[in-house]
């Protein structure tokens, strides 16, 4: 179905309620007033101010105010009522003293940048948008940044008041493409080292001590150290910086538990400190929250261990920190359950027997069961931190109930023990105890589901999709309005599959069709959760005929309102029109015959800019990055590139240019460092590379008359040079990251170990020699990755083959041997225990040498 543009815009006006109408220009002729969080307020409620712009050139000076009238900023903007900085921008403090100063350019930082350290002035350079040098400081809602540039080292300081006290210092490496995290130093309370963190580049595993903290005012949380497998936790400690629990690995390994005057609770022995659980002889103490300043100090339960680690006793608490419940414990398995109100009352109890609830009550999380002789008699579901039932089971049948008490629906089940749809309707609510689901079963199978989706913002909203099912297959779907019972599709499928969708405006007239099988007609696509169109199209049998597309503007902070702009019109029958985020045209291009003919299409998936003329790109080409800024740029003749393209890295700065005649690369490539200066030039022939050198992110390969003569890859630990001896045989050695130390020598035959592979000391001594032919360890001792799908716990592998006879080290992250094994092969040359244990060597690849 094809409707008029006339009818599109009234539809997408009505349901879409296009959303411009929330932008909020900062006001052209009255002085605007802001409360304490820069929100637009009245003057009664307002912590600051802001008079009309002033023009002065090119440029409108805008101004704030404290409301006693002290400056509070000034800066020069491009536009008069948005600020579009340009220039200086200087913030003052209440007593009149600078507070920072920022230059900027087209809105991006670049110039000098002035921050304070309490009364040191500090000064840094800004180059688009990007911290270049200097030091700077900046003061957060809840803390400190102070921020330094030394080679080319970045360090980052998140601090409370002092650069000596609680803080934690971030580490990153400036790279090609942009600033590396290599490491974060923690600090505590007191300004002492506590340990270094860093993420293994190649494994992805934490190393080394973690420490989380609390803001306003910045202090120590909670100490975790990787030297254990999967991270322990070695302290945590309350708001008021008193230990809450503690680790101590000597003489014995064990955990102490604290309340917040400082007196111990208990202790409980450790048995292995790599392993989270393994407790004994003791009282392990489990608080509520972890993050929850509130609910630091409330214990949710304590557990008691015997000397052999085996569970005796637990005791669950309430939040105003009476016994939920007890649990008894014998031989290892729990042989009785009482529970408790928060008043102390006795409410259920239940004995187990064969591991299994046996008689009585057992009260879990807003759930009762009731069991006799070992089987379910009845299992009531309440509503969430009520007693008021939700669902009752019992009987093979399960009955859902309001808050008030009225029935909602029921259902059969076809087990006793538990709920098995057979026939009825069954409900499914949340942790508010709001219905978010229903399904409906003839049988035994689902033949109806509708789904609620409930928002905690506006209440009055109910997102509700209704699916309707036939055998296995979902065969139609029907959206409805988030604040109407009308709705707003239809979607029909077919085995599985979309074939027809119907849209609906909010009177419940039928506005489009579109076909999925036959890519025809009008498909609606909306924002998630929301009746707001994200994009309208139009097909004609495959071919996009028209399209509106919108943006969401998201919010910059919690008190502003979401809002959606128009950023794409297109008809193929007349022009497209390209938009950004604040309204202003970006790129037009006229259509003819259906086709693109003069002007600049904007494609937004890949943010590239195309220019037409003609009907045929014709002219210049921009590739954009999130920021706007050019990531490469070319020109095309006739839908063919030609002549330079030049791409850029992350701070704009040039890196190569290509040259290109009739699409193919043709001439010299030309590689530049950051300071712009030719590194390299790799000459093309026919597309194809010919003499020279390229450059890519970690490589480079050097070509001879068209042939692969060498090629070095740099990664953050190794240096690896490849030497093409012949087309199929390359000589590989391997260095440390500096270059300074030879690891490997191997060569690869049809890129598969053939010959010698020797490994070196950094002394340059032998370490392992080894011998393989086509990627088959035929004799010797070879170091390699653990990357089979079972050995997780293995970092690396020392392999020896001796004639028919394999023996293998396996190696964990500390360098311990965890595992070593031994066999001779078969009389079919097989390795079958080495094989069940997930190690197959018929193929060691180059990458997994060590």
């Amino acid at each position: 179905m094809i409707i008029s543009k006339k009818n599109i815009l009234k539809f997408l006006f009505v349901c879409v309620a296009i959303c411009n109408l929330s932008f909020k220009a900062f006001g052209q002729n009255d002085t605007i007033w802001y409360d304490q969080k820069w929100q637009e307020s009245s003057k009664e409620n307002a912590a600051f101010y802001r008079p009309p712009s002033v023009k002065n050139g090119d440029l409108y000076v805008i101004k704030d105010y404290y409301i006693n009238g002290q400056l509070q900023m000034v800066g020069t903007s491009t536009e008069k009522d948005k600020a579009i900085w340009e220039g200086k921008v200087t913030w003052y403090q209440k007593d009149g003293k600078v507070q920072q100063a920022f230059t900027y350019k087209n809105n991006r930082l670049d110039g000098e940048f002035i921050t304070y350290y309490k009364d040191q002035k500090l000064i840094a350079q800004y180059k688009d948008g990007r911290f270049f040098s200097g030091k700077t400081n900046f003061i957060n809602k809840n803390s400190q940044t102070f921020r330094e540039k030394k080679d080319s080292i970045i360090r980052e300081v998140i601090y409370d008041k002092d650069l000596n006290g609680t803080r934690y210092e971030i580490y990153k490496k400036i790279t090609k493409d942009y600033p590396k995290e290599t490491g974060v130093k923690y600090y505590g309370n007191e300004g002492e080292y506590l340990g270094t963190s860093s993420i293994d580049s190649e494994t992805g595993r934490y190393q080394g001590v973690f420490v989380y903290y609390y803001k306003n005012p910045l202090r120590v949380r909670k100490i975790v150290d990787h030297k254990y497998k999967g991270g322990r936790v070695k302290a945590t400690y309350y708001p008021n910086g008193g230990i809450r629990e503690r680790f101590i690995d000597k003489p014995e390994p064990k955990m102490e538990y604290y309340d917040q005057k400082g007196t111990l609770i208990s202790t409980v022995g450790i048995g292995d400190p790599n392993k989270t659980w393994d407790f004994r002889d003791g009282k392990r103490v489990q608080f509520y929250s972890d993050s929850k300043p509130e609910e630091m100090h409330l214990i949710d339960f304590i557990e008691e261990f015997d000397v052999e680690g085996n569970i005796t006793y637990a005791e669950f608490y309430h939040k105003n920190q009476q016994i939920q419940s007890k649990v008894f414990y014998e031989d290892k398995y729990k042989k009785e359950v009482i529970s408790f109100d928060k008043s102390g009352n006795q409410i259920a109890r239940v004995t187990f027997k064969n591991y299994a609830p046996f008689q009585g009550t057992l009260l879990d999380k807003f759930k009762s069961k009731v069991y006799e002789q070992g089987k379910l008699i009845k299992e009531t579901n309440f509503y969430p931190d009520t007693t008021i039932p939700f669902s009752v089971f019992e009987n093979k049948k399960a009955v859902f109930y309001n808050k008030n008490g009225d029935v909602l629906g029921e259902i059969t089940s076809k087990s006793n023990s538990f709920l098995s749809e057979e026939d009825g309707t069954r409900y499914y609510i949340d942790f508010e105890g709001r219905i978010i689901r229903t399904a409906t079963y003839v049988k035994g199978t689902k033949t109806y589901e509708k789904e609620y989706r409930h928002y905690k913002e506006d209440t009055t909203k109910t997102g509700i999709k209704e699916r309707f099912y036939e055998g296995y297959n979902i065969i139609k779907e029907v959206s409805f309005y988030h604040d109407t019972p009308k709705k707003r599709s239809e979607l029909f499928y077919k085995n599985g599959n979309k074939v027809r969708e119907v849209f609906y405006d909010r009177t419940g007239k039928e506005v489009a069709t579109y076909d999925y099988e036959q890519k025809d007609g009008t498909l609606f696509t909306y924002f998630y959760d929301t009746d707001v169109v994200d994009e309208y199209q139009e097909f004609a049998k495959g071919r996009l005929i028209k399209s509106i597309k919108y943006k969401k503007k998201y919010k910059r902070n919690a008190d502003e309102t979401e809002s959606y702009v128009l950023i794409e019109d297109l008809d193929i029958n007349t022009e497209a029109v390209f938009y950004n985020e604040e309204g202003t045209v970006i790129a037009k291009l006229v259509f003819k015959d259906k086709k693109p003919y003069e002007g600049v299409g904007y494609d937004y998936k890949s943010r590239t800019y195309y220019t037409f003329k003609d009907g045929k790109k014709n002219g210049s080409y921009k590739k954009m990055g999130y920021n706007q800024k050019v990531l490469e740029e070319g020109f095309y003749i006739n839908d063919l590139r030609q002549a330079a393209f030049i791409t850029y890295d992350f701070y704009g700065n040039k890196t190569v240019v290509k040259n290109y005649k009739n699409d193919k690369l043709e001439g010299e490539t030309i590689y530049y460092n950051e300071k712009g200066e030719v590194v390299s030039k790799l000459v093309y022939k026919n597309d194809l590379p010919f003499e020279g050198k390229a450059i890519g992110r970690d490589e480079e390969i050097w070509y001879e008359q068209g042939t692969i003569t060498k090629k070095i890859k740099t990664t953050e630990n190794q240096v690896i040079v490849t030497n093409y001896m012949t087309v199929d045989t390359q000589e590989v050695i391997v260095y440390t990251s500096n270059k300074k130390n030879k690891i490997y020598l191997y060569t690869l035959k049809n890129y598969k170990l053939h010959g010698d592979v020797i490994r070196y000391d950094l002394k340059g001594n032998l370490l392992h020699k080894a011998k393989f032919d086509k990627g088959i360890l035929k004799s010797g001792a070879v170091l390699v990755k653990e990357n089979s799908y079972r050995s997780q716990d293995y970092t690396k592998l020392l392999i020896h083959k001796k004639e028919e006879t394999i023996s293998i080290e396996c190696y964990n992250k500390d360098g311990e041997v965890v595992l070593e094994v031994k066999e001779k092969a078969n009389s079919y040359g097989e390795y079958t225990s080495i094989n069940k244990l997930g190690f197959y060597f018929n193929n060691i690849e180059a990458k997994l040498l060590l």
